[in-house]
């Protein structure tokens, strides 16, 4: 049996000195993100099984699509989708960047029409988080319904469209916790093994296993098809690769049980569909790496931003709009199933014995104390040290 993703709680507590410093990993992760290596260079000590449908773009030349051409292509595409299913397209809506990005792209080749095509599931905190877009645009344009309804669309009725993806393609949010500890300045320049395993130490991390992760994501970065040499380049890069795989099925795994046999391959390449998840939006990410933030926290996701200013003209919500967690309180009190196999079978249950893999990358990590290493680029800085930089 093989996983596509899973909480690891149940996993981490398995015996062995791999797995303990594998999972310290997950003091700066939640236990329901099961970190899965599309690029197939890292082995977890668990079966994880990378999906065939997100390996990693490699082929990056000439790509010149700009942002605004991957959200345009990317609504056309999933209206035309509808047009083939004759079904209505459901789209959940947080009230944050992302999803509002998305009703927007809608919006934008639909018009008045949305109202006939597209219905927006939402709650009270979505509207908070946006009320100014909720009150001027949605209740006055939108078919809208309760997003509590979302683990019941699971059964062909809809095509379900989620705003997943677009934060491992800017980033993580991890980089605004380093900034708080250092500067934001601090993020922006090359990144050393000193600063990121001290960050590491920062959240729990014992050091034997900050310098494991340092050279598991490290030597990565180093393999990887476009630049990634600053601190905020490596936090996007765990992210963006690592991250990938199981933010993409983290929905599936809360939906109502008596649609558990509804997951299958082709449900899933017809009725669910992440808007930000196309080989064209990772390309762009991958090439434009100067496009996913400015130079402060506040600017991340600019390009998204201008993209909804553009429409709406809040210039409040274009200047002082930040990242804000949304999708817990969906998930809040609901039943998770443990994992997800490769055969598409939804466990309640995970026997770690029988999932162990010993030829993983974590085996035979040395206790000794590691060499000095830095980014691609070479340089050292005294600075990045976080003790020097200022601890909380």
């Amino acid at each position: 049996m093989k996983l596509l993703a899973a909480n690891v709680g149940s996993l981490v507590s398995y015996p062995g000195r791999d797995v303990k410093v594998w999972s310290d990993i997950y003091r700066l992760f939640s236990m329901n993100i099961s970190l899965v290596d599309r690029a197939g260079i890292v082995t977890m000590p668990f079966r994880f099984e990378p999906y065939k449908k997100f390996m990693l773009p490699v082929d990056l030349d000439g790509f010149t699509a700009t942002y605004e051409d991957c959200c345009n292509r990317r609504a056309q595409e999933l209206l035309e989708l509808q047009d083939r299913q004759g079904v209505p397209i459901a789209l959940f809506y947080s009230g944050g960047i992302d999803s509002t990005l998305v009703l927007i792209s809608f919006a934008k080749i639909l018009g008045a029409e949305i109202k006939n095509r597209v219905k927006v599931f939402l709650s009270v905190d979505s509207i908070k988080e946006n009320p100014n877009f909720y009150y001027r645009f949605i209740r006055k344009n939108c078919d809208i319904e309760s997003s509590e309804k979302f683990p019941y669309l699971f059964d062909g009725s809809h095509i379900i469209v989620g705003a997943e993806h677009n934060d491992q393609l800017f980033g993580s949010d991890l980089v605004n916790k380093i900034a708080r500890l250092t500067s934001f300045e601090e993020v922006k320049r090359p990144y050393s093994r000193k600063f990121v395993t001290g960050v590491f130490r920062l959240r729990g991390m014992q050091k034997l296993a900050a310098n494991a992760w340092f050279d598991v994501i490290s030597e990565h970065a180093r393999r990887a098809p476009c630049p990634v040499e600053t601190v905020f380049d490596l936090f996007w890069w765990l992210n963006f690769v690592f991250k990938w795989q199981s933010v993409y099925f983290r929905m599936v795994l809360h939906i109502n049980k008596e649609l558990h046999g509804n997951i299958d391959q082709r449900f899933l390449d017809t009725f669910y569909n992440h808007f930000f998840s196309t080989v064209e939006f990772q390309k762009w990410a991958m090439v434009n790496r100067d496009l996913k933030i400015g130079d402060s926290w506040r600017s991340y996701k600019f390009q998204a931003k201008e993209l909804i200013y553009e429409f709406n003209k809040d210039r409040d919500y274009l200047e002082n709009k930040i990242k804000q967690g949304s999708l817990f309180r969906l998930f809040l009190e609901r039943s998770m199933a443990a994992a997800l196999t490769t055969d598409y079978e939804l466990l309640f249950e995970l026997r770690p014995q029988e999932l162990y893999n010993s030829a993983n990358s974590f085996v035979g990590v040395s206790r000794k104390a590691p060499a000095r290493a830095t980014s691609r680029r070479g340089a050292r800085r005294p600075a990045a040290d976080l003790e020097a930089a200022g601890r909380p």
